[in-house]
């Protein structure tokens, strides 16, 4: 879906080749931030926690800002301990 993006960016002379790898990678992180989001939500309608998975990525997007930490190599590594931080969160409960 990116690359569709920016190829048509291109064509209609909206952006300069030189930006084309720095906006594709914003997409990209737009695109693994929203999928990990449904994917929590609807983990959470199975588990019957969708109001908490709501506030789990409400604090989670708040501290990413604000606080640094493990940094995951790829997009499906962060995906991956993403939701496995809140299944085992709700587990517990």
């Amino acid at each position: 879906m990116a690359g569709q993006f920016i190829r048509s960016c291109i064509l209609q002379s909206t952006m300069d080749k030189d930006e084309i790898e720095v906006i594709s990678y914003g997409i990209k992180i737009i695109e693994t931030s929203i999928l990990t989001s449904l994917v929590i939500i609807l983990i959470g309608m199975i588990m019957g926690q969708t109001v908490s998975a709501i506030i789990y990525l409400s604090v989670l997007i708040l501290f990413r800002r604000n606080i640094s930490g493990y940094h995951s190599k790829t997009y499906l590594e962060c995906l991956l301990i993403t939701n496995l931080n809140f299944i085992i969160i709700f587990l517990e409960k």
